[in-house]
């Protein structure tokens, strides 16, 4: 149920004027708290189902829309369609920019990556600019989505965005660089990889990352910089989706853990 998407898409539909529905997983919590309690500040109309239900529930909301004389349109689990992925196609092409601007280098961003519309928007963008460093994908939590492999999920939604654009850029499953080693105790289950790179994170940056996204894949990257994968001549981007407000949501979880974890230096 703390979905940063969710929550944003609720604070853009205020914008736009429009009612917003949303579909969670999970059991509504007896008092709201993080993104979840966003969302009502925002004013959505929450809907809770289990994880492999969501599609179905989706749908479901919307023939209720239907019914009730409303033109419902359905953004599906994380925006991750070429629409949604042109929002970091777009993202990507303005740090290229900046790093233009700046006489900088990238070899390698690293981002969290779970439904796939960041990291093809990233790749898609990557390929408009001119970028030539990796773009490596920390998966979140499976190699496969809805059944099929995760890479040809990315090369569906970046040939889709790009077709968008009026343009004709082969993309394939081995376009897409992705670490599949880091799924833990599985989606949402905060374990030490993710404790331990918030408290980094927090301690040694001043960077707040949330327990779900970010803080799994900033662990996974200092896992790979102990290990040796980059050189110390690379520079690496790491690339934060933010999703914050999610930490509160697990405090009970994070409170005592975080006091105990260790410090790892980011650099």
């Amino acid at each position: 149920m703390q979905s940063n998407h969710c929550r944003q898409t609720a604070a853009a539909a205020v914008l736009a004027g429009l009612q917003c529905e949303l579909v969670l997983s999970g059991v509504a919590p007896e008092i709201p708290n993080g993104n979840h309690l966003l969302d009502l500040f925002l004013g959505a109309r929450l809907h809770f189902t289990d994880r492999s239900h969501r599609n179905q529930r989706m749908q479901q909301a919307a023939d209720e829309c239907l019914a009730r004389g409303l033109r419902p349109y359905v953004i599906p689990i994380g925006g991750s369609t070429g629409l949604g992925a042109l929002g970091y196609c777009l993202a990507m092409e303005e740090l290229n920019e900046q790093l233009q601007a700046g006489g900088e280098k990238v070899d390698v961003i690293v981002v969290a990556s779970s439904s796939g519309g960041t990291q093809g928007g990233l790749a898609l963008g990557a390929r408009l600019c001119g970028f030539t460093g990796r773009v490596l994908g920390i998966s979140i939590d499976n190699d496969k989505l809805d059944g099929a492999p995760f890479q040809t999920e990315l090369s569906r939604i970046a040939g889709e965005a790009c077709r968008l654009l009026g343009l004709s850029i082969p993309f394939t499953p081995d376009s897409f660089d992705v670490q599949y080693d880091y799924f833990g105790q599985g989606y949402g289950v905060v374990g030490d990889l993710e404790v331990n790179a918030i408290a980094s994170a927090g301690r040694t940056e001043g960077l707040l990352l949330d327990p779900v996204y970010t803080g799994r894949a900033f662990g996974a990257l200092l896992d790979l910089i102990r290990k040796k994968v980059f050189s110390s001549s690379q520079t690496i981007l790491f690339w934060h989706t933010g999703g914050s407000p999610a930490l509160f949501a697990y405090a009970a979880d994070l409170n005592q853990r975080i006091r105990g974890s260790r410090l790892e230096p980011c650099a």
